[in-house]
């Protein structure tokens, strides 16, 4: 999902931002996660590469990719193609829709928020609203997270945790996790996670 993001970057003769970290959590129902999450951006063109591969073991361990890219087309609203398959199931699902990065007051150039509808959708999966965001407190503390709300089978998928730097790229983290879809539907996760840049 990261290597595509940098040969594109690379093809462009762009100097790419990039982000990359990788995380380790334990939750309340018995779940061990492993997650790689990267992204890269055109710092000109403002087209974007993200995604993330969450291996999971345990009661309800599960395989699950997702990835996107969007790309403004009138100033910051902007088109997204996104792909996603949890891999118990037979086949992914990708999903066309818009994008925003609202500007909220009170919140530096470090911090990010996205809003998301895609409204249409491969396999009859039904539209889907997305929201997250990342908020920093200084140099060692952070909040950040995400909420999906899909319309057709109405659940909802969140999960939000609070970072705080151990050492140098290492942070210790806390995460509460609420997921429709699971027999379990919410827990607490607690791990570590390394950033790369």
């Amino acid at each position: 999902m990261i290597l595509p993001g940098l040969l594109i970057s690379l093809a462009l003769g762009c100097r790419a931002v990039s982000t990359l970290k990788i995380s380790g959590y334990n939750d309340t129902r018995g779940a061990l996660t492993q997650t790689v999450t990267g992204s890269v951006a055109h710092p000109k063109a403002g087209t974007r590469l993200f995604g993330f591969y969450d291996l999971g073991a345990g009661k309800e361990g599960a395989r699950y990719l997702e990835y996107q890219v969007s790309q403004p087309v009138y100033k910051k609203v902007g088109g997204v193609v996104e792909f996603n398959r949890e891999y118990r199931s037979p086949r992914g699902t990708t999903r066309f829709g818009i994008i925003y990065p609202p500007s909220l007051p009170g919140f530096s150039g470090r911090d990010r928020w996205t809003i998301k509808l895609t409204p249409v959708s491969t396999n009859d999966f039904g539209a889907q609203f997305h929201f997250s965001g990342l908020k920093n407190f200084g140099q060692n503390t952070y909040v950040e997270g995400f909420f999906d709300y899909n319309m057709k089978p109405d659940r909802i998928v969140t999960e939000w945790q609070v970072g705080r730097r151990v050492s140098g790229n290492l942070f210790g983290i806390i995460e509460f996790r609420h997921s429709g879809f699971r027999r379990e539907p919410r827990g607490i996760g607690v791990g570590l996670e390394w950033k790369f840049w």
